[in-house]
């Protein structure tokens, strides 16, 4: 394939633009998974409080 010289920069800021969102979903996935995990253990913690 052939490009022309100013194809490769148009290309790279795609990529860059593209990496960013990806960047950002992994950001809120992990904050999600966090949040997630924090809860079910602080369920766990207080049910098991319950039970003793």
């Amino acid at each position: 394939v052939f490009l022309k010289y100013y194809h490769v920069e148009q290309l790279n800021l795609m990529l860059r633009e593209v990496i960013a969102r990806v960047v950002l979903m992994q950001a809120y996935t992990k904050g999600w998974l966090g949040a997630r995990r924090y809860r079910k253990e602080r369920e766990k913690r207080n049910n098991g409080a319950i039970i003793i």
